[in-house]
């Protein structure tokens, strides 16, 4: 009896200790190209990365590229105040799609991209864009008078 509990308590412990881990493994998803990721759990990554009205998809299956070669996929974003517009995805390279939106994202648009493989399977991957559009680059000068340091 004494054993058997003591195997128990083993198991658990362990389950306890590789746990946070072992979902850390299963459930992260990471920004590689400085868009957002998919809100949706599936086992494929979708990254959003948008620049202006320039939108590129990225593509993982479990930290591995997927191919895009072949493949077609659209693009729908719904906007509060009922705008919402669809637009065709190019493939660009072998793991992610490109497309010119007819408007740039805004924080609260909801985004839906759904792609059709060549081999005829289907995936799907959705966002509530919350980015802020990056801000330009700034030059610092110095003001009329200084001078820069040494």
């Amino acid at each position: 009896m004494r054993t058997e509990l003591r195997i128990r308590l083993a198991v658990v412990t362990m389950a306890l200790l590789t746990g946070g881990s072992m979902t850390l493994a299963c459930g992260a998803r990471v920004a590689k190209h400085g868009g957002q990721v998919n809100d949706d759990q599936g086992e494929m990554n979708f990254e959003l990365v948008s620049r202006g009205r320039n939108l590129v998809v990225h593509l993982e299956d479990h930290g591995t590229p997927v191919v895009t070669r072949g493949a077609s996929a659209v693009v729908l974003v719904k906007r509060e105040g009922g705008s919402d517009w669809t637009t065709k995805l190019r493939t660009a390279g072998d793991d992610r799609f490109t497309a010119t939106l007819p408007a740039t994202l805004r924080r609260g648009d909801s985004v839906s991209v759904n792609v059709s493989f060549a081999n005829g399977s289907i995936a799907s991957g959705h966002f509530s864009f919350d980015m802020e559009p990056k801000p330009k680059r700034q030059s610092f000068g110095f003001a009329p008078g200084l001078k820069p340091p040494g």
